[in-house]
């Protein structure tokens, strides 16, 4: 399985700095499973890639621990501007509507989806902001 988790750094930091899912995850990564405690029994968890998205800490997002990232590689980027938005989305929905049977009506609209997807995305980002710590 491959196993995607969102927003990874969103867990509250406790008291004395833990962040229990995040260490459940370690465990995971670590021990390949975790201990059943009704059962009380180790469970083994086969086959699992672990794939995770956060953005940089602040605004209600934490900080995780470099016990926890020693298993990721990690890309960091800067976020790109609208030209190169609108060039890789066009690239990717061009080539969509080219490789189906399309109307052709519908594949002349690919510039214009493109750019209410972008100005959605850009309302969306301006309007709303992260959560103040």
């Amino acid at each position: 399985c491959i196993l995607f988790i969102d927003d990874l750094n969103m867990p509250e930091v406790e008291t004395y700095g833990a962040q229990p899912p995040i260490e459940l995850v370690r465990q995971l990564v670590d021990n390949g499973g975790w201990y059943d405690l009704k059962e009380k029994s180790w469970r083994s968890i086969v086959d699992c890639s672990l794939i995770a998205a956060m953005g940089p800490a602040g605004g209600g997002r934490n900080g995780v621990t470099p016990r926890f990232l020693r298993h990721f590689n990690l890309f960091c980027f800067a976020e790109f501007d609208d030209g190169t938005l609108k060039k890789i989305f066009s690239t990717i929905v061009n080539w969509h509507f080219q490789s189906l049977p399309f109307p052709g009506e519908v594949k002349s609209a690919a510039d214009a989806i493109v750019d209410a997807t972008l100005d959605t995305y850009r309302a969306a980002m301006k309007a709303l902001l992260p959560t103040p710590q």
